[in-house]
């Protein structure tokens, strides 16, 4: 796996979060092991375990967060989870791992 800091999308946020990046085979497996090409038809029950398991990946795959949102202080996934704002940080960051990244458009670095 590679070490990239990941600079989230929303200008609001300061600072990065430090990803470990996994190679094709192992978003492949992850892919596999989520079966997320059909959440969108999946009751909801499937719908909300399948975002929990991408959750954990997310979990297993954060190196170190060092961000800040309008005064608050963020160090780990634990603390984005209480906001709504910290949430989307982890879906975003959960799209970042299973779809890799683009050669013509690195993960930015602070």
């Amino acid at each position: 796996m590679k070490l990239l800091k990941y600079v989230p999308k929303d200008p609001k946020w300061e600072g990065f979060v430090e990803l470990k990046v996994p190679n094709y085979k192992e978003r492949l497996r992850m892919a596999q092991d989520l079966n997320l090409s059909s959440i969108a038809d999946a009751p909801m029950v499937d719908q909300i375990d399948k975002l929990s398991g991408l959750h954990d990946a997310v979990l297993a795959h954060v190196n170190a967060v060092d961000l800040k949102f309008e005064g608050i202080v963020f160090n780990s996934v634990d603390d984005l989870e209480y906001y709504k704002e910290g949430y989307e940080l982890i879906n975003e960051i959960g799209g970042v791992l299973m779809s890799g990244i683009t050669l013509g458009k690195p993960l930015p670095k602070p």
